[in-house]
């Protein structure tokens, strides 16, 4: 997962670990990485990836070729940054779908506020 802040460079790659067991990352050939999100829509089924890219204001998925979600729609969205912790709870909206062979690229833009918001600013900078 790369972190950046507001247009900056790349600060941190994590580290790489195992996948759930039974279940496949969505990139071909790739590691499963710490930060795994799922991500629902009203029009489709939750649809689990990982997290490529995290920042303050969005983030980057990589999910399943098999994603029914769509440019301007309205998701709930769950992060597991840390296993030994509960998953983080956000709202987005999708900005963009990029299916490319096998997968598709997500990009989200949060749309919560509170106290969920202000732990992933937390997280975020926590991680650089």
């Amino acid at each position: 997962m790369q972190i950046f802040w507001g247009g900056g460079a790349p600060e941190r790659r994590k580290q790489p670990m195992e996948a759930f067991e039974g279940e496949e990352d969505p990139r071909p050939g790739a590691e499963v990485e710490s930060t795994t999100v799922w991500i629902e829509s009203a029009t489709g089924p939750i649809v689990r990836g990982v997290v490529e890219v995290l920042s303050e204001d969005g983030a980057l998925a990589i999910l399943p070729d098999l994603a029914e979600l769509g440019a301007g729609e309205d998701v709930t969205v769950r992060l597991l940054l840390d296993r030994s912790q509960p998953t983080l709870a956000a709202t987005a909206r999708v900005l963009s779908i990029r299916r490319l062979a096998g997968r598709s690229e997500c990009e989200l833009a949060w749309t919560h506020s509170g106290a969920e918001r202000e732990m992933l600013a937390t997280i975020v900078a926590s991680l650089g």
